[in-house]
């Protein structure tokens, strides 16, 4: 996978690392050669990568198209005599035709969410399964309001994503209309949203950058975080909310969940497998159908219009009941640590290995 890479399918593959050490799973690994448009400056498991790939088992975290281009950087050896496993994430309900034909590279698929996994096995030949991602990381300990340059006195609800991902599946316009409903705005509370790849989408962040410039007190950083950092933001803020159309898993959600923090986050796709309302703020929606192609998502797809009235009421309640909040972050980091720890889902990877090695 890559390894490198600073988008959310290089944290894919980092995770699974994570997951397969703690299973004790015997590992190399590989850093695709393929290109991405984001930075590679993660040097997480920078000292571990190698070229080759000895064991019997390829798994490749990549989009589905990428499949293509294996063979080209890395040789046809690389894939020949062994079991490819292909690591897909996709958001719809409905896997596109055009990629159908990918799976061709692979004798299966992984998924990281049942949604994910159902989308993609109605259209391909090969078996789908799913294996979520494994979320663990050193939890930040201290003040980091300071270091980017946060109000220390407000009370702050976070939202992150990459640019690349598409702003009109991310929807962080949402976010900024359920806050200005809220009525917190210069009340005690103050919204903070962090974006990824701006220079690479500048219509998109000029846009969002206007819709923040009417909410006083928003800051918005589009700075480039290594991993640490990020977790650093996360931890600085009380909130985190997501209402977003479609997730195939939710990584940002999940790690915020980690951290013992309440979510807000639309009850639909993939998030809607581990936020809810036990642990976390899971938000109405209700479906449409795309009247446009946004990327590769097609005009005639379906996806969620979360409720931004019933967002901006959790952001009051949690704002003004802080024991709900620390109650339902306590939830949630127990969610996370016990069904997405690296020692649960590498559980997973072990026993579908083993059954495959055994056929």
């Amino acid at each position: 996978g890559y390894f490198r890479a600073v988008l959310g399918i290089g944290e894919s593959v980092r995770c699974a690392a994570r997951a397969a050490d703690a299973a004790r799973i015997p590992v190399a690994l590989v850093d695709l050669k393929l290109h991405t448009k984001n930075p590679c400056t993660d040097d997480t498991f920078i000292a571990r990568l190698q070229t080759d790939n000895p064991h019997p088992v390829n798994v490749f975290h990549l989009d589905a198209p990428a499949a293509r281009d294996i063979d080209h950087h890395h040789g046809s050896a690389f894939r020949a005599g062994k079991y490819n496993i292909g690591y897909w994430a996709w958001e719809l309900t409905e896997f596109p035709d055009s990629w159908v034909h990918f799976a061709d590279f692979f004798d299966e698929i992984w998924a990281p969410s049942r949604f994910a996994a159902e989308a993609i096995a109605k259209k391909i030949p090969v078996p789908v399964l799913t294996m979520p991602h494994a979320i663990s990381f050193s939890r930040p300990h201290g003040d980091f309001r300071p270091k980017f340059n946060l109000p220390p006195d407000q009370f702050l609800f976070l939202f992150l994503y990459d640019l690349n991902s598409y702003s009109e599946r991310k929807n962080p316009s949402a976010v900024l209309a359920a806050f200005r409903r809220s009525g917190l705005s210069g009340r005690g509370a103050a919204l903070v949203i962090k974006v990824h790849n701006a220079n690479a989408n500048p219509a998109d962040f000029k846009s969002l950058c206007a819709e923040a410039a009417s909410l006083p007190g928003t800051t918005v950083i589009s700075a480039t975080l290594s991993r640490t950092e990020i977790y650093e933001l996360e931890s600085a803020c009380d909130c985190f909310g997501a209402l977003h159309r479609s997730e195939g898993f939710g990584i940002a959600v999940a790690e915020s969940m980690y951290l013992g923090k309440p979510v807000i986050s639309t009850d639909w796709s993939g998030t809607a497998e581990f936020v809810t309302a036990a642990n976390g703020c899971p938000v109405r929606c209700e479906l449409l159908t795309l009247d446009r192609n946004h990327g590769p998502y097609a005009k005639g797809q379906i996806w969620a219009a979360p409720d931004v009235d019933h967002a901006a009421e959790w952001m009051q309640r949690l704002f003004h009941d802080q024991n709900l909040g620390r109650k339902l972050g306590t939830a949630a980091r127990a969610t996370i640590e016990t069904k997405y720890s690296p020692t649960a889902i590498g559980g997973q990877y072990r026993q579908r290995l083993e059954a495959i090695a055994s056929w």
